[in-house]
């Protein structure tokens, strides 16, 4: 009876276990990816955007330096190049940008301090949308042009506005900056605000790397950048919560702040703030 119990505990403790393993998902070379493709792992579900023309999403393969790029290595995979088979990455993009209903930009309205209350997710062209029913930690790996703004935004209350004509989300608590962007080394690469348009962060040079954020449960969340396909080469989620305090230790603090009378205060302001949609003390 006591063995019977003990091979019982192994066994539920192994399915414990299981369920917190980390889940993977890569593209793959001779696999066709199209328009709003669910993609489900584990806890995890991605959604290909509706790119709608040309409707297929393309596939590009890039070898790797694995040495260099040690950090990129969840999504190794074997490619296939001039030169044979080589160490590399499958990235997948649209071959549109993406745009709201209007076929404006899409993320244009994410500009707290300009007074935004809500802001314009893309319904065309090339997005992700990643949802997940546990908490945990998610590495996504993309390739960003330089120059071009780069949105994480949880998603999860979007509804359309009273026109019906953008799917929009509530700010700024919406727009997501608490992420931390690593390129293949390893090595954090600081985001700059893109003022322009509005709200995304970008960076001077091409970034082939991952971001990490911290995701909630049940939550939605889309990814893409504007004036260009963001590539896309999988991702890693890790449940739990483990990640949260190294997250928000190692990321920069791009929240604005604004003062009680809804002027933009710098870093340095002591007092009662409002930051991220919420009252702090400032010391």
């Amino acid at each position: 009876m006591l063995m019977k119990k003990i091979f019982t505990l192994i066994a539920v403790a192994m399915m414990a276990v299981g369920t917190h393993a980390q889940t993977k998902v890569v593209f793959s070379a001779t696999e066709t990816y199209s328009d709003l493709k669910v993609i489900t792992s584990g806890q995890t579900k991605l959604t290909l955007g509706n790119d709608q023309n040309p409707g297929t999403w393309k596939k590009g393969q890039s070898s790797m330096d694995a040495e260099k790029n040690a950090y990129l290595a969840d999504f190794f995979q074997t490619v296939t190049t001039d030169e044979g088979e080589k160490n590399g990455y499958v990235a997948i993009n649209g071959g549109n940008n993406p745009k709201d209903k209007t076929g404006k930009n899409a993320g244009s309205g994410f500009n707290a301090a300009e007074g935004k209350t809500t802001g314009n997710l893309p319904q065309s062209g090339t997005y992700f949308i990643l949802n997940t029913t546990e908490a945990g930690l998610f590495k996504v790996g993309i390739v960003l042009n330089a120059d071009k703004p780069f949105y994480l935004v949880d998603a999860t209350n979007a509804a359309p506005d009273e026109t019906e004509t953008y799917l929009q989300v509530a700010l700024p608590e919406s727009n997501l900056k608490n992420y931390v962007a690593k390129n293949g080394a390893g090595d954090k690469v600081e985001f700059a605000d893109a003022s322009d348009e509005k709200g995304g962060m970008s960076v001077s040079e091409k970034f082939v790397g991952v971001i990490e954020f911290q995701a909630e449960a049940n939550h939605t969340y889309y990814y893409f950048c504007t004036g260009s396909k963001l590539g896309c080469f999988g991702y890693t989620f890790t449940p739990g919560n483990s990640g949260i305090s190294s997250l928000k230790n190692d990321v920069k603090d791009y929240a604005e702040i604004f003062n009680l009378a809804g002027q933009k205060v710098n870093a340095g302001f002591k007092g009662i703030a409002i930051k991220n949609g919420k009252k702090v003390v400032l010391k």
